[in-house]
């Protein structure tokens, strides 16, 4: 089974790693953290590819964290436990996504997060 892993965008790497421990502690299993801020030009795929060692951190007002290998459960209890005030946007990796640049991506998860509030504030 692979390892549980996080792709996190606009987390400095103090906070990135301060993720990574609260997440580590409610799998019970070791997480990978790859940070790919600043990354905006560059595929999904290949920062992935790149790995860990290539991970970039800075703090930036939207904040994503893409989630790699989960199971069902383990999201559930993840978007369950994850702390509210401190909630970034949530994601995983799909055939799509993979393909597209940071930039894109990220210009994506708040288009849908923008339209999710909307229906919020309807009801």
């Amino acid at each position: 089974m692979p390892p549980l892993g996080i792709m996190t965008y606009g987390y400095d790497e103090n906070t990135a790693r301060n993720v990574q421990s609260m997440l580590e502690v409610m799998m019970g299993s070791d997480i990978v953290v790859i940070g790919a801020s600043d990354k905006d030009d560059v595929l999904v795929s290949q920062i992935l590819e790149s790995g860990p060692d290539s991970s970039t951190f800075a703090d930036h007002q939207n904040k994503m964290l893409m989630l790699l290998g989960f199971d069902d459960d383990q999201v559930k209890v993840l978007l369950q436990n994850f702390p509210k005030k401190e909630r970034p946007i949530f994601c995983g990796l799909t055939e799509e996504n993979i393909k597209w640049d940071m930039k894109y991506l990220m210009e994506h998860l708040l288009e849908e997060k923008k339209y999710w509030e909307s229906k919020g504030k309807r009801n």
